[in-house]
């Protein structure tokens, strides 16, 4: 237990009061000081000895703390680092204890950071604390109007915000909050440090710290590589309901000179559609000139066939006996983004502007409602969904159209039902009948209303619609009948052509047989009738 014994001599003197207030008032700030100073040792050698440290405690007059000693070893142009000194007023020793912070702060920080020397808690702790949250924010401001134009963030603003704070950068648009780059300062050191919640192990975020603690020069191309990675990341989802798969790299084999993918930037993906193991959609994502938060697309179609290193590409008929491993690019065609979404299919806001404020007016005088826009979540690429559907219903259509096309089979091209909810191809004439006269084709062609192609689940369906039924007189008018194939892929629709030849060869041979076989009994007498009954016929198959 200590003792303080206090003496006081009188002395002569005009101000007696006035004396004994000083002695008592400069006793006092040495008691604080001597407070300040024994917390400050203890929280050195209990916690934060390697973070802070006593620079210079004169008794009675002033105590000297720095703090960011690691950020000051940094940055060479914090000559004397960050430091806070508690000291007695040199202008009014009568005033009370005055902080005096390197570097100097602004009067309204200066007021934040000097609310715990001056209760009645006094507290080390607490004064550093609220220093280095003064000092936080204004690092924090000032590398936000440096990032603001870095970065060309245009009209998206990035917001500080939080104790401690926060500078959140959304370096997409649009983007979700989980997916912006958060920069805060580390309270123990002063360092930056970067983060992305949704994405902690992404392979950017230390090497974008790195740049905002030392050399920014590399800053705006590791944020656009940073970009283009959580893009990447958003076609992976976007694909996680579709029956496709994305990837970074394929083993495809091409010419580099001429081919267009040697011509396309390293920011693409790969998808492989599922329904369709030879076709690959291309999608090229990049940086929009002048917007670089906002990302446009490109897609393109590629068709590949199975190869192997081995395979001779001067001569494709000459396959290797080795597991084909490789895929070989053939021809690529560029999808059209905008005629793709906004197709014949696919139902778009038409309206103009005063109708999307105030809706759409009926001819009675209403108001329809103005259309709602179905609002997707940043990571839904509602596009990329489209052109994917849109791929895997068309790469049929259009293979089974080359083939046709290149077996003289002549159609009308793809067309959109009348519904819009479905595609067709009709075909227009089939090629002659070999072993069969013109004229017995011309007749069954006559007969023939239309050929219809469809889809149908995991086939195709012809739809065969004839003029009635010369065996049956209750089929008048429209008769139908369909036909099924199996959906090949799109290198391999060549077998479906040469089935749907084979099948109309088919039946113009069995008309003809029945026409003639109809003819004969007519010219029996009916001695033959009575004994000989055609019991079905229907273009596919006679019983008799």
């Amino acid at each position: 237990m200590c003792i303080c014994s206090i003496y006081f001599f009188v002395q002569e003197t005009s101000k007696p009061l006035h004396d004994l207030y000083s002695t008592l008032h400069g006793l006092s700030q040495l008691l604080q000081l001597e407070v300040l100073f024994n917390q400050t040792t203890r929280l050195c050698a209990e916690r934060l000895g390697e973070f802070i440290r006593v620079e210079e405690y004169i008794l009675g007059r002033a105590l000297t703390v720095s703090y960011w000693r690691e950020l000051t070893a940094r940055d060479p142009n914090v000559e004397q680092g960050h430091r806070l000194s508690v000291q007695v007023d040199s202008h009014d020793p009568a005033k009370p204890l005055v902080v005096v912070h390197t570097p100097s702060l602004t009067n309204k920080e200066a007021e934040i950071a000097e609310k715990s020397i001056h209760t009645e808690h006094l507290s080390v702790e607490s004064l550093l604390v609220h220093t280095i949250y003064v000092r936080t924010r204004s690092r924090l401001t000032e590398l936000k109007n440096d990032v603001q134009k870095r970065l060309g963030l245009g009209d998206v603003e990035a917001t500080l915000h939080g104790s401690p704070a926060v500078l959140a950068i959304p370096i997409l648009q649009p983007c979700l909050r989980a997916e912006q780059l958060l920069i805060s300062v580390d309270t123990h050191t002063g360092i930056f440090l970067a983060h992305v919640p949704q994405y902690p192990n992404n392979p950017y975020s230390p090497q974008i710290q790195n740049c905002l603690n030392g050399d920014k020069l590399q800053l705006e191309t590791q944020v656009s590589e940073l970009r283009y990675w959580i893009t990447a990341r958003r076609i992976e989802k976007t694909l996680q309901q579709l029956p496709a798969s994305p990837f970074e790299q394929l083993p495809l084999t091409y010419d580099l000179k001429s081919h267009p993918l040697s011509k396309m930037g390293r920011h693409k993906m790969y998808v492989r559609l599922h329904k369709q193991p030879s076709a690959i959609l291309v999608v090229e994502f990049s940086e929009k000139s002048g917007k670089e938060c906002e990302i446009e697309y490109n897609y393109y179609y590629l068709l590949t066939r199975p190869c192997s290193i081995e395979d001779d590409p001067e001569d494709e008929t000459i396959v290797k006996e080795i597991p084909r491993v490789y895929m070989k690019a053939l021809g690529m065609i560029e999808f059209n983004s905008f005629l793709v979404t906004h197709g014949t299919t696919t139902k778009v806001d038409v309206q103009e502007l005063s109708e999307k404020i105030i809706g759409k007016r009926k001819p009675g005088g209403k108001v329809e409602a103005p259309i709602k826009r179905t609002k997707f979540p940043a990571y839904f690429l509602s596009d990329l969904a489209h052109v994917v559907s849109f791929a895997d219903e068309r790469i049929p259509f259009t293979a089974l159209e080359s083939q046709l096309t290149s077996k003289n089979v002549f159609h009308s091209g793809i067309t959109v039902e009348a519904t819009a909810v479905g595609l067709y191809l009709t075909i227009v004439k089939f090629p002659p009948v070999p072993n069969l006269s013109e004229r017995d084709c011309l007749e069954f062609s006559k007969l023939l209303l239309s050929t219809t192609i469809r889809r149908k689940g995991s086939g195709w369906v012809v739809e065969w619609v004839f003029s009635g039924c010369m065996f049956d007189s209750s089929k008048q008018g429209r008769f139908p009948i369909y036909s099924n194939f199996e959906l090949e892929t799109a290198t391999e629709s060549e077998k479906t052509v040469k089935n749907l030849i084979a099948e109309w060869n088919s039946m113009v041979n069995l008309h003809a047989l029945a026409k003639k076989f109809l003819r004969y009994l007519n010219s029996q007498n009916n001695n033959l009738n009575s004994k000989v009954v055609v019991k079905l016929y229907n273009y596919k198959s006679m019983t008799l």
